[in-house]
């Protein structure tokens, strides 16, 4: 989708993932968001700023290597096409883990280094109602592995943050995060070969 927007704009991708070109430059940048929302006086109570200032922080990151006058006829297009279930998939062992999980009494939050185009975008794929807080970082003010985000979530979801247990993709951000934190963490690996630690392959091997 997105790939063939930049195409139909002029603008040629340098990425071994055309499929997700603003994905791919974002994920190392992500967790400076809401540093730069501090700096301009954005916070969870000043939503003006924050949808001016994430938009601008978007193009700068993901669009850097294109011309400008290129880059900014299309980018409210591709902005807002991240924000849309369109460019994402569920992957096949979500659903059934969380099924199992709420089945089993099993409280599920959300603690995500994304924008406010979060809940809306969980909402369109239908998961937003399985989970009882949703955590967004451009909101909290802080970014994984930050603790505060972890305590944030702890805090809202009223348990203490060692009977927590965080499940991310990202060693640093996700799984010393959360340790650092006090939670319990479980660092998901899907490509993965062998096990590494207290990593897991699947979702599924939480039940």
């Amino acid at each position: 989708m997105s790939a063939a927007r930049s195409s139909s704009r002029g603008l040629r991708w340098v990425t071994p993932t055309p499929k997700w070109p603003c994905a791919t430059a974002w994920m190392p940048r992500r967790k400076k968001l809401p540093n730069v929302l501090s700096k301009r006086g954005g916070n969870a109570a000043n939503s003006n700023t924050q949808k001016t200032v994430e938009p601008r922080w978007w193009m700068k990151h993901s669009l850097a290597s294109q011309p400008p006058c290129r880059a900014k006829v299309f980018f409210d297009e591709i902005y807002h096409d991240f924000g849309t279930p369109k460019p994402w998939r569920i992957f096949d062992d979500v659903l059934p883990t969380i099924e199992v999980l709420q089945k089993r009494g099993t409280r599920l939050a959300v603690i995500s280094n994304w924008d406010d185009r979060l809940c809306p975008l969980l909402e369109s794929l239908e998961l937003a109602n399985e989970f009882e807080v949703i955590l967004v970082s451009a909101e909290a003010g802080h970014a994984k592995p930050a603790p505060e985000i972890f305590q944030a979530a702890a805090e809202a979801l009223q348990l203490p943050p060692a009977e927590i247990l965080h499940v991310g993709d990202s060693e640093n951000e996700d799984h010393h995060g959360a340790q650092a934190a006090g939670f319990q963490s479980r660092w998901l690996c899907r490509d993965s070969a062998e096990p590494i630690g207290n990593s897991i392959p699947s979702l599924s091997d939480l039940l």
